[in-house]
């Protein structure tokens, strides 16, 4: 059976969508944009991590001129649109800020995301992709997205509330939850206090109940409105996730992965040295991260363009 992502992005090419479809020199755009996306995604493919960040991110790069030319008001896309990153700092410190114009700029106003109005660090970029959940930076402070799991069985539950079971990386308290939550835009106006909310300690972290106003009557579907309101499905049915601010707003998940394959491109083009010796197994606490990262984007990174392709949810089934 074929992949369900790369079948439906090569399907496309014989139909652009969008402007790409009724437009020749969009639609020659789209399509090569594309085929070029195809072949160096399959390029990193064939090659190990010494090399995969530049064919990864010059391939993002290639399906953000199809996603431009189907949906973008504009074709100003000739420069990255990131500036440059400095590694004086430490890999995971790196960071780079968004230009006025530009392909990342013009990505992110073709799908409907905010654009980062400070700098953003390779380890927040990191944090925000909830791909990377899996996959922790070592002595990472910054916040995370968190799982979260909406809670059906509603029996002890207020009929207005919504409630779901959030992940932790740390033990929150009723001191410290207000702080941690501040950096989640969307958890606006939860309601502290449920019964039975204690903190339950797991394999994946400390399980916190919290709830939210739902709409109407609270009936179950109101409720689950609320729910994906406050953390929408992210590529798997039945998966939310929590996502943190990066660079000063919530910008989509693909472009979190933008910003951080450039900074890893960048990395690997200009500081050869720095790269390899971060993706040494025998003394970089880094290396196996690095290298889990970016087989991630081998799959994250496709189901994200096509989403944005089609301006849609495709909802794959979790394995």
């Amino acid at each position: 059976m074929p992949d369900p992502v790369w079948y439906n992005l090569r399907k496309s090419r014989a139909d652009p969508p969008g402007l790409a479809g009724s437009d020749a020199v969009r639609r020659g755009i789209y399509t090569s944009g594309l085929h070029q996306f195809d072949e160096l995604f399959g390029a990193a493919r064939q090659v190990t991590a010494a090399s995969r960040p530049l064919l990864i991110y010059y391939g993002l790069s290639q399906g953000g001129r199809s996603i431009v030319a189907a949906h973008g008001a504009d074709m100003a896309y000739g420069t990255h649109g990131l500036s440059r990153p400095s590694v004086s700092l430490g890999i995971t410190k790196m960071a780079v800020e968004p230009k006025a114009t530009g392909a990342f700029p013009s990505v992110c106003k073709a799908i409907g995301s905010p654009i980062p109005t400070g700098a953003v660090e390779l380890g927040a970029a990191w944090g925000a992709i909830p791909d990377l959940w899996g996959t922790r930076l070592p002595q990472s402070s910054w916040p995370r997205a968190l799982p979260f799991d909406p809670i059906q069985e509603g029996g002890y539950l207020l009929s207005v509330n919504a409630t779901a079971a959030v992940i932790f990386d740390e033990e929150p308290t009723k001191e410290t939850l207000p702080g941690v939550l501040d950096s989640y835009p969307t958890t606006t106006g939860w309601v502290p206090g449920l019964p039975d909310s204690g903190v339950r300690a797991s394999e994946s972290g400390f399980e916190l109940r919290l709830a939210w106003q739902a709409a109407g009557q609270g009936s179950e579907s109101d409720r689950m409105a609320r729910l994906r309101e406050v953390a929408p499905e992210y590529r798997f049915r039945g998966q939310h996730w929590l996502r943190p601010v990066l660079g000063g707003v919530q910008i989509h998940p693909l472009m979190a992965w933008w910003a951080l394959l450039y900074m890893l491109s960048i990395l690997a083009r200009y500081h050869p040295a720095e790269w390899l010796a971060a993706l040494n197994l025998d003394a970089s606490p880094l290396a196996v991260p690095l290298d889990d990262a970016l087989e991630e984007a081998l799959e994250a990174v496709p189901h994200l363009v096509l989403e944005a392709i089609l301006q849609d949810q495709v909802l794959l089934r979790s394995t």
